[in-house]
């Protein structure tokens, strides 16, 4: 489960369930909070730089193929709203997986005590906790080996650079 996923059912059911909102851990949800306002910062910093990498690759694009201001316009055009589209999709995507966990929880919750939830939701706060260890320890990885999206030729070019969600 990605920081967003595991955020947003933090949130929903500490809002949702008197049981929960009692024994919510407020270091959780000052944590949550400082890890929110980053990965706002980070996702406008990546915008910013997708931004650069599109006008880049598009004047690659227009001095190797001897692209018109016409043509580089149109196919800055199409490309955007390829990602545009591919962008909705995952969100749609991300939404209903939200929504299928979210009516599971609520029905496991009927089946549970209120000891069992207790226990049940310290059992997912701490998986939480670790998939946020292992997501950031990923990401470092990652950023070890250089920016993977950095590419030398213009054919690479796909909608996997646009539009991701947490990975």
């Amino acid at each position: 489960m990605n920081w967003t996923a595991a955020g947003m059912m933090m949130v929903t059911l500490a809002a949702f369930s008197p049981v929960i909102a009692e024994t919510a851990d407020k270091s959780e949800m000052a944590e949550f909070r400082e890890w929110k306002q980053r990965k706002d910062q980070n996702l406008q910093k990546r915008d910013e730089r997708r931004k650069a990498m599109h006008e880049k690759r598009m004047e690659r694009m227009a001095k190797e193929l001897g692209l018109s201001e016409k043509q580089k316009t149109a196919i800055s055009k199409i490309i955007e709203k390829s990602w545009q589209e591919v962008a909705n999709e995952k969100r749609a995507f991300t939404d209903k997986v939200k929504q299928i966990r979210e009516n599971s929880d609520k029905s496991i919750e009927k089946e549970l005590s209120k000891e069992q939830i207790q226990k049940w939701q310290e059992h997912k706060s701490r998986m939480m906790k670790r998939d946020r260890k292992k997501t950031s320890s990923q990401k470092n990885k990652e950023s070890m080996r250089g920016d993977k999206m950095q590419r030398d030729d213009f054919d690479s070019y796909d909608h996997r650079d646009y539009g991701r969600g947490e990975e």
